[in-house]
């Protein structure tokens, strides 16, 4: 299915009019550059996503390495690869992570262009994986009602909130307007 989405993109047809893309417009997108680029082969779909699982599970390490420190950084590497080596079917669910576990690298910095790329990072994750607008739209919004809920009122900060959230609409208003 990811692999004639893909095929039938590139020969033109208009998604969600002439085909009905199942996980997300970006996943197919990525996914039919990779054909271009490679080839009209399964396998080349297959390598990219574990490509894109091995970069993702770096930034895991990369945020769990600033929180912690290099030890744990490493472990969680580990742990995860002996736990799911390798991602044997081409699902949008990779591509999505990359997006997700970008954002929450970003999300560690404290410079504002940083928690903007985070909100794009979590809005091409809505691209790639439809299904994921459902659960990343509240959790962005529940920053805006956070400070309620806190007896610090210091601690909460409106602008990181607004630039993920602006951030986040980006991609979306982009896609939008271009479909």
């Amino acid at each position: 299915l990811i692999f004639s989405n893909a095929i039938d993109l590139l020969e033109g047809k208009e998604p969600y009019k002439e085909i009905w893309i199942q996980y997300g417009f970006l996943s197919t997108y990525i996914h039919s550059i990779v054909i271009t680029l490679f080839g009209k082969k399964l396998l080349y779909i297959n390598i990219f996503t574990i490509i894109i699982y091995l970069i993702s599970i770096f930034f895991i390490s990369l945020t769990v390495r600033k929180l912690t420190n290099d030890f744990y950084a490493f472990l969680t590497f580990f742990v995860i690869i002996c736990n799911h080596p390798v991602p044997w079917l081409p699902w949008s669910n990779y591509i999505a992570l990359l997006f997700l576990t970008v954002a929450i690298y970003f999300l560690q910095f404290k410079l504002n262009k940083f928690n903007y790329y985070a909100g794009i990072s979590l809005g091409l994750a809505c691209l790639s994986r439809e299904n994921y607008f459902i659960f990343i739209l509240p959790f962005i919004l529940f920053f805006f009602i956070l400070p309620f809920f806190t007896k610090d009122k210091r601690v909460f900060n409106y602008k990181i909130a607004f630039n993920v959230f602006f951030g986040f609409l980006t991609p979306l208003l982009i896609f939008f307007t271009h479909s």
